[in-house]
């Protein structure tokens, strides 16, 4: 899924700009997401340093009620791709404008007005705000 930033400052990579937010940062707007736009769950991977550690472990403790799915991985030089950094993936992949622009155009509008749309909206035996446990 295709991601812009455009409230974000970006540094410099060649044709790429790359995020180097604080893990704190990127804390602070899953916390956003999650205190204002959630009613269940979003998750976010965080990318860090390691002298960013005690920042983090204070953030958590300060908004224990404020997160759900967070996890964490070292943060890498943003240029390399998952392999050249030894994973199978990563959640994020930099690319540049003309890149991102290219896919985007290939991209149809989202419908949530047909009835294929509305059975997919359709919450079931979750209408009440709990969903039974199977």
């Amino acid at each position: 899924m295709p991601v812009a930033y455009e409230h974000i400052a970006f540094d410099r990579d060649g044709d790429l700009e790359v995020n180097l937010e604080t893990a704190v940062q990127q804390l602070d707007r899953y916390k956003l997401i999650m205190d204002n736009y959630c009613q269940t769950n979003a998750s976010i991977t965080v990318s860090y340093d390691p002298e960013e550690v005690p920042a983090i472990i204070d953030w958590l403790i300060e908004n224990w009620d404020s997160y759900v799915g967070v996890s964490f991985i070292y943060r890498a030089n943003p240029t390399k791709t998952a392999k050249d950094l030894g994973y199978p993936y990563l959640p994020q992949t930099p690319v540049s404008k003309e890149t991102y622009r290219e896919y985007v155009s290939t991209l149809l509008p989202v419908n949530l007005t047909d009835v294929a749309a509305a059975d997919m909206l359709d919450t079931g035996e979750c209408t009440g705000g709990a969903c039974p446990i199977r």
